[in-house]
Formats: C-alpha cells, sequence, structure tokens
C-alpha cells in the first residue's frame, strides 16, 4: 500500500492502481457501502467520516487480503483490454480478443493471468456478474431477463453458475437485497424518530 502511495504521489505520468482479490469478503463490502452513504450526507462531519472510512477499508483490505494485492500500471493496452471486455462482454472469446487486440491467444491469456490475477474465463464471469447484481438489484427484470441480458443463453447455466458463486439463487439474492434495503429503511426511520 505504502508503495502505491508513494507512487501515486510522486509519479505523474503513470497511471496505477490496486488490484485487490477480495474472494466475497462481506465486512469490505458493507465497509465500502458505509463509505458511498457518507458520501451522501450532507452535512459537516461527512468528510471527515468518509476519509475515517477510507482509511478503515484500506486496513482491513491490508489485514484480511494484503498477500492477494498487486500495484498495475494503467496503461493503453490494459485500457483497450477492459473496454472491450466491458462492452462485449456477451459474446467476447479469448481468441476474438486476442485478434482485436493484434495479440496470439497465449500471450493475451498470459498478459491477462499476470496483469489481472485471473483467467479470461474468470474475468468474463466477473463482469457478467456485476451487471447481474446491478440488474437484481435496480430491474423488475425476470431472473431468467437478467441470465440472458449478461449471456447466458440457457437459464439453467446461469442458475447454476450464479448458485456456484454466491452460494444462493438469483432469486434467494434479489430477496436478500430487499430484505436489506428493507432493514436500512426501517433503521433509518427510527434515526429520524429518535432526532
Amino acid at each position: 500500500m505504502s508503495v502505491f502511495l508513494r507512487e501515486a504521489v510522486l509519479e505523474f505520468e503513470t497511471e496505477s492502481y490496486l488490484l485487490y482479490h477480495i474472494h466475497q469478503d462481506e465486512e469490505i463490502r458493507c465497509s465500502m457501502k458505509q463509505m458511498l452513504k457518507e458520501m451522501y450526507q450532507e452535512d459537516t462531519y461527512s468528510d471527515p467520516m468518509v476519509v475515517a472510512e477510507l482509511l478503515q477499508l484500506f486496513l482491513w483490505i491490508e489485514r484480511r487480503h494484503g498477500e492477494n494485492v498487486k500495484i498495475v500500471k494503467k496503461n493503453d493496452r490494459t485500457r483497450e483490454l477492459l473496454k472491450i471486455m466491458y462492452d462485449q462482454y456477451k459474446t467476447i472469446t479469448l481468441s476474438g480478443l486476442a485478434e482485436q487486440l493484434h495479440y496470439t491467444v497465449p500471450y493475451c491469456s498470459k498478459y491477462l493471468k499476470n496483469v489481472f490475477g485471473c483467467t479470461f474465463s474468470a474475468m468474463i464471469q466477473k463482469i457478467r456478474f456485476q451487471n447481474a447484481e446491478c440488474l437484481l438489484r435496480n430491474s423488475d427484470m425476470t431472473v431468467s431477463e437478467v441470465g440472458k441480458e449478461i449471456g447466458y443463453e440457457n437459464t439453467e447455466n446461469f442458475f447454476r453458475a450464479f448458485k456456484k458463486h454466491y452460494h444462493m439463487t438469483p432469486s434467494q439474492y434479489r430477496a436478500a437485497i430487499q430484505e436489506e434495503t428493507n432493514m436500512q429503511t426501517v433503521c433509518g426511520d427510527r434515526d429520524v424518530i429518535k432526532r
């Protein structure tokens, strides 16, 4: 972390970022949600609270996942690769990605592994599930429509992959999110009453 921060301050020409593999760590997710929530509070304490939450987040990540950190130099190749993957995640193949970048398939595969620490398939699956989470949280689409929207033609394959990744079905995930939202609303109402 200190190497990254030092380089971020001293190397103005090089854009870089930290890449952590936190493997569905719920406490870190909650910390990030809390920080976002504080960002939308418009009072004199919100900025210091965000800074404190950010510090706590970095400490949690370092304590629990420090061995998984990578400093990635952001360059045009990486940016182009990510753009292609995010734009075409429903249909892109490793050979199609390699062709668009003018790489050989083995080189493209090795490049992905070195930069992001995972395979092409794992990266595509992460992108798909990020979009699935967003759709399950914020849309009225059915679960099978969500599966099709993120590139799964077969709904059963989507269910199976989602359950393997999240240890719950997409419907259970949506219900848990709605329950969490309802609890936050109730807790928020109690805060208003206390004041």
